[in-house]
């Protein structure tokens, strides 16, 4: 009796796999490498970059949780920070580091210069404040340039 139970389990697998197969395809493994070709075609080249208005709305937006009030409030401080300076300085260049996934060639370089500083705090023990300063101002000229409005 439990041959037939797992003879008859067996031939319902393979009717059911067979069914979600579809009528245009004859075999399985032509499928796996159609799937894994699409897939490092899509990862070679990346995520689509976003414009520069939308990588400064990034930044931007939020309000107090944005990455810009993140940036002004930690900036100053990432030359001597503690235990809880430094989780703060791992939020921003993590949101930094989010920022430039998407980042385009004209907003990439000033993300990078604006991360800098905070990497350096969390490697080094000691960024530069005046390299935050510079850099945030030099991303704020960027997004005005490109017709950003900032609020306030």
């Amino acid at each position: 009796m439990r041959n037939h139970l797992a003879s008859a389990a067996a031939v319902s697998v393979v009717l059911v796999l067979a069914a979600c197969s579809g009528p245009g395809q004859t075999d399985g493994a032509a499928t796996p490498s159609a799937a894994t070709s699409a897939t490092e075609s899509s990862t070679a080249s990346g995520p689509e970059p976003h414009s520069t208005v939308q990588t400064c709305a990034g930044y931007y937006d939020g309000g107090e949780y944005s990455v810009d009030h993140r940036v002004t409030t930690w900036g100053p401080q990432v030359d001597a920070l503690d235990e809880a300076g430094a989780v703060e300085a791992t939020v921003v260049r993590d949101r930094l580091s989010s920022l430039l996934l998407y980042a385009g060639d004209d907003t990439a370089p000033a993300l990078e210069e604006l991360r800098a500083p905070f990497q350096d705090a969390l490697t080094d023990g000691a960024g530069d404040p005046g390299q935050v300063e510079e850099a945030a101002a030099a991303f704020r000229a960027l997004c005005e340039d490109a017709g950003y409005e900032l609020a306030g």
